[in-house]
């Protein structure tokens, strides 16, 4: 109950624009019943259902944005399924697919490697072998978790001068888990074109998420130990491959949101990151400006508020942000075109000096009232050639949009001070 009535809430903030915590007497009644969730589950000893239960708190702590507890939660499930010694069929078919799928979220909300159980041992590089789409989900799941954890043990010491990276340990070196993401590929593309070619639209979507996932994280394992933003020129191929995945997906949801009726909203999974996130981290780290230009354009059209809690306008306007500032261009003067075609986009040599790129940012939100929320970005930039760093203080007024939007309905931007 508490699930379904945080979801309602989400989905109907998303499609009317009802600002966050509005909706009072939906969140006390979804509350209501989380506690008394709680409380029933003191009394029960079955670990199957302290383990699905586990799945569904992590769910409405996402959906409440209480990163924290969400954490918890997942730190919980971890280390309970990890002490199960007989699997039963619900367990490994339903619970253990669920958790794996959520042990990457802490990651995201700043979750030390170094404290953060993980579920099961690290799996060696091997041949993979799928039999169906979920199977190479599941794989991919596990071999994201090993490239998050890794990065995240060496990304905070890059940007505290003087302090020395850790060793993540034999299980955990890069080239093994590069091997790692190569016998994954290896088994998708052969899975894919010798065992079962995708059919469905749908279907071929999934695949072209899953590979797009697989390419933001090889290009983050191999840029990870790296002091210099230079380390992403060398992967412009993939950035180009991330943006080319996209390009089909987006002229299929272009295609079909003429048939969708008003408040439509999918049954898919709220709490996947889906595209928009993916084709974030070209536009924030490719500095091939007509290439993340292109990102950031698919990134609007596929723009999916009902399906996923990553994809919020504060991230096409960040991401907006990120190119106007790197490139000292404003895109309000730009005339900018609905083409997809990146073929005509050559390879370009990146001409950003270190300075002037964007190394990492943060965000805080002020209280304001709806339906104008005010962002403060802080953003962290290389000082020169030394090892210090610089942060720049941008603040965006953000209007949230209820619908998915194309490129001539953009955000509304004021700038209160630049320094």
């Amino acid at each position: 109950m508490a699930v379904s009535s945080l979801y309602e809430t989400f989905t109907k903030r998303s499609r009317l624009d009802i600002a966050c915590g509005a909706d009072d007497q939906s969140s006390a009644f979804a509350v209501w019943h989380y506690n008394e969730a709680i409380r029933l589950l003191r009394t029960t000893t079955d670990r199957a259902l302290i383990l699905f239960v586990c799945v569904l708190f992590i769910c409405v702590e996402l959906l409440r944005k209480n990163s924290k507890d969400a954490v918890e939660h997942c730190r919980h499930g971890i280390n309970i399924l990890n002490e199960v010694r007989s699997e039963s069929d619900f367990i490994k078919n339903h619970v253990q697919p669920a958790i794996r799928n959520l042990s990457i979220v802490p990651y995201l909300y700043g979750a030390d490697p170094h404290s953060f159980p993980t579920l099961g041992k690290p799996a060696p590089a091997t041949k993979y072998n799928f039999r169906n789409i979920s199977e190479a989900h599941q794989s991919l799941v596990c071999v994201l978790v090993r490239v998050v954890r890794f990065a995240r043990c060496l990304t905070e010491p890059r940007l505290e001068p003087g302090r020395n990276g850790p060793d993540p340990g034999t299980e955990w070196t890069q080239q093994d888990i590069v091997e790692d993401m190569d016998a994954w590929l290896e088994g998708l593309r052969h899975f894919t074109g010798y065992i079962y070619v995708p059919a469905g639209p749908e279907e071929r979507d999934i695949c072209r998420l899953l590979e797009m996932r697989w390419t933001v994280g090889k290009v983050m394992l191999l840029t990870c130990r790296s002091n210099n933003e230079r380390a992403y020129d060398e992967h412009i191929d993939k950035f180009r491959t991330i943006v080319e995945l996209a390009v089909p997906a987006a002229a299929a949801a272009t295609a079909s949101s003429g048939k969708r009726k008003p408040g439509y909203g999918t049954e898919r999974h709220p709490l996947e990151l889906g595209f928009t996130s993916l084709l974030a981290f070209v536009v924030m780290k490719c500095r091939i400006f007509e290439l993340r230009l292109a990102a950031w354009k698919l990134m609007n059209k596929l723009h999916r508020p009902n399906d996923n809690i990553w994809s919020e306008d504060v991230t096409i306007v960040l991401g907006r942000r990120i190119m106007e500032l790197e490139h000292h261009v404003n895109l309000d003067d730009m005339k900018l075109d609905d083409d997809d075609d990146i073929s005509e986009i050559g390879e370009g040599d990146p001409a950003l000096v270190q300075k002037e790129r964007i190394v990492n940012f943060s965000a805080n939100f002020a209280n304001t009232e709806f339906p104008r929320r005010n962002v403060r970005f802080n953003f962290l930039l290389k000082e020169g050639q030394s090892k210090e760093y610089v942060v720049e203080d941008d603040w965006i007024s953000v209007k949230s949009r209820p619908k998915t939007q194309l490129l001539e309905e953009e955000s509304e931007w004021t700038w209160k001070g630049h320094c």
